[in-house]
């Protein structure tokens, strides 16, 4: 009975020891799914917070291109209106150049009456007198402002309140532009800039194209608009069509690398010309 009793002692011991052993694997298995668990809801966290910040620098790359489009813009304007300039700076020194030989002309006109005058001929010193003065009214009229001219000027003063943020006075120059020279290209383009409809921007950029067909400005313009719609073989043939009005010209250059890194592969040279 003893030895009876001693082994089941030792059954109740092992069976004993086999509890106490599947518990201590239970816990080790609720610990390892806690653990799991934890795992998984932080590796979600860290993906949600990614993601997030992958949105985010999304954002701010997307800001950062459009402040850099909105900065090529200026400069385009402001190069446009350094051309516009020197255009009007060359018109105003070639009639520089005809008021000084006509003042050369009139001292000339001067001595040869003091002489007249002189001579007692009061007759033809009278006749020079007029004559001279003919011919100066006939050069004043050449040094007034022309309707080109005037457009420009209506253009730069439309120019200067868009940079002041005045849209509506520059809209309102513009199109007095036009109305005074409709055959100056820069006004069409600069109305194409204020529109927000993209189908009235193409057709006031075509419009300057129809003024002047190798103008930058609405050309590089063109190809903007389509880049932003995503049409970009169209933009890449108005991006080259500009590159040919301004070879070299950095702003060209990097907006034509911006449209080929969004063409699918092998797309470039199925590429239309518009």
């Amino acid at each position: 009975m003893t030895d009876v009793a001693e082994l089941r002692d030792v059954l109740e011991k092992l069976d004993l020891k086999e509890r106490k052993a599947s518990r201590r694997a239970q816990v080790a298995l609720i610990v390892i799914v806690v653990l799991g668990l934890i795992a998984i809801g932080t590796s979600a966290l860290i993906v949600q917070n990614l993601t997030q910040q992958a949105a985010s620098l999304t954002a701010d790359i997307d800001r950062l291109e459009k402040k850099r489009d909105e900065l090529l813009e200026v400069n385009a304007d402001l190069e446009e209106q350094a051309e516009e300039d020197e255009q009007q700076i060359k018109a105003l020194e070639t009639d520089r150049v005809r008021i000084v030989q006509k003042i050369e002309d009139a001292r000339e006109g001067l001595t040869e009456i003091e002489e007249k005058v002189k001579q007692g001929n009061q007759r033809a010193a009278i006749d020079i007198i007029n004559e001279k003065k003919h011919e100066i009214d006939v050069a004043l009229p050449s040094v007034k402002p022309s309707k080109r001219d005037q457009a420009r000027s209506l253009w730069s003063k439309g120019y200067r309140a868009f940079k002041s943020g005045d849209k509506n006075r520059a809209k309102q120059l513009y199109n007095k532009a036009i109305k005074t020279d409709a055959r100056y290209a820069p006004p069409y383009n600069s109305l194409g800039r204020l529109a927000d409809d993209p189908a009235v921007q193409e057709q006031y950029y075509r419009q300057a194209l129809e003024k002047r067909n190798n103008y930058w400005a609405a050309l590089y313009n063109m190809a903007v608009l389509h880049f932003n719609k995503r049409e970009y073989g169209e933009a890449r043939n108005w991006a080259k069509k500009a590159l040919e009005a301004r070879q070299g010209d950095e702003k060209t250059l990097t907006l034509l690398a911006r449209i080929d890194k969004a063409l699918p592969p092998g797309s470039k040279s199925a590429a239309k010309h518009p």
